[in-house]
């Protein structure tokens, strides 16, 4: 490799970031090469595929472009590094990297997770850079922006969970639900599997089927308990110690529930603290939340639709869980609260509720709900491109930030429609 260079700001614009995406063969590796590619302030440097296809060839709607392929063995020093190649090579290579001053944004997994016997069992295998774990920040601006731009590595978040945790983080932070019982849906398209063809996502298979896999223990539910466990740390959580209690004296649900109606409103700040030594299940002791999370894959393209139920400690009507997703997310430009009226007399609703097609393409999440008063139930809808907001978009919002660019640059795109 050339000798080390420094980004450095010049006059009244920022100068050219040079990026290399380490993976370019892949539908997420793709994808920032053409969202990088239209970047005002950033150059692509190079791009990097094991194989002898052109770009062209195995993207085609870069055929014609004068962007070139190149051997990781033939990558030169730059600013930043997109990783978008299976887990465990960024671990092998964060170091490296690190060493010539380069920026790490790590679409996939390898540094995620803090609790690294999670990991090691999650993924299995042996983890080889766990200082780097622990100094890389994850990536969801929402909730860690000002981390993010001190960072040198980001842990992008994974697909369905950008979508759980933004879904879930307003009512978490609020105390508005029980923490134990946190129920994810989560729908994908068939690109968040990546480009290597299985039977399952065969298009006479998938074509008019829907694909339920890994059901229980998912690897992205531990992000998801990671990333709102930190919420309820930092919020008030009024009520949840009694409910927690109420829980570990091996009380029902409901009568939980009951505790919380009479002895909630005590609760301090500390319940957050006290829930986590007693909680049981995947959650542990590492983390005050726990989700119950189910995957599944549905004959689209891209998108996700992850569908949270949560069950409030006090009645909560529609309207004021709205008022918190308002405030929760008034200066986040790419997380829109949908919140379109019901239609007067309507048997079947469907204006209210966000669509997944209205993201594809983009960075922005839409997130929608509906309050269950009879059953007191809060469900939440968040909608996102899992190779967009869920991934490679929210990649270079994340790139914006590291070298302090407005995050909003080379992202404002609004998705396709119809699509």
């Amino acid at each position: 490799m050339k000798s080390k260079r420094s980004w450095v700001r010049g006059g009244g614009d920022p100068a050219t970031i040079e990026v290399g995406v380490y993976g370019a063969s892949g539908y997420m590796g793709g994808e920032a090469l053409r969202v990088l590619s239209e970047h005002p302030g950033v150059k692509v440097v190079w791009a990097t595929s094991r194989g002898d296809k052109p770009l062209g060839h195995l993207h085609r709607n870069f055929y014609g472009s004068d962007l070139k392929l190149v051997r990781p063995e033939e990558i030169t020093p730059c600013d930043a590094v997109f990783f978008a190649v299976p887990t465990g090579t960024p671990m092998q290579l964060a170091q490296y990297f690190l060493e010539q001053d380069t920026k790490i944004i790590d679409l996939g997994a390898d540094f995620r997770l803090k609790d690294l016997a999670d990991w090691e069992r999650v993924y299995g295998k042996k983890h080889a850079c766990p200082d780097v774990v622990e100094e890389a920040v994850y990536g969801i601006p929402e909730l860690h922006r000002e981390a993010i731009k001190r960072a040198k590595v980001i842990a992008n978040p994974g697909c369905f969970a950008s979508a759980a945790i933004l879904g879930m983080a307003p009512l978490v932070k609020a105390g508005l639900v029980d923490n134990g019982r946190i129920i994810v849906d989560g729908l994908s398209g068939t690109a968040g599997a990546g480009a290597e063809l299985g039977t399952p996502l065969h298009h006479p298979e998938i074509g008019n089927n829907v694909v339920p896999y890994n059901v229980v223990d998912h690897r992205h539910t531990y992000e998801m308990e990671q990333e709102v466990g930190l919420l309820v740390a930092d919020g008030d959580g009024a009520g949840m110690a009694a409910e927690a209690a109420g829980r570990a004296a091996g009380g029902a649900v409901h009568a939980g529930a009951e505790a919380v109606a009479t002895t909630g409103a005590a609760s301090g700040g500390a319940a957050g603290a006290k829930r986590g030594a007693a909680s049981n299940g995947a959650a542990g002791a590492t983390s005050p939340v726990t989700v119950h999370f189910t995957s599944s894959y549905i004959p689209i393209t891209r998108g996700i639709l992850a569908i949270c139920h949560c069950f409030p400690v006090r009645p909560v009507p529609r309207e004021e869980a709205l008022s918190v997703y308002r405030e929760f997310y008034q200066d986040e430009f790419f997380v829109r609260v949908f919140d379109m009226p019901r239609e007067p007399g309507a048997s079947w609703q469907y204006a209210p509720y966000p669509w997944v097609s209205a993201v594809s393409g983009t960075n922005f999440c839409h997130i929608g709900l509906e309050v269950d008063e009879k059953r007191n139930r809060i469900v939440v809808f968040s909608v996102l491109d899992s190779v967009g907001k869920g991934g490679a978009h929210a990649g270079v919002q994340n790139l914006n930030l590291l070298f302090g660019l407005d995050e909003k640059t080379g992202l404002t795109r609004y998705g396709l429609h119809p699509y």
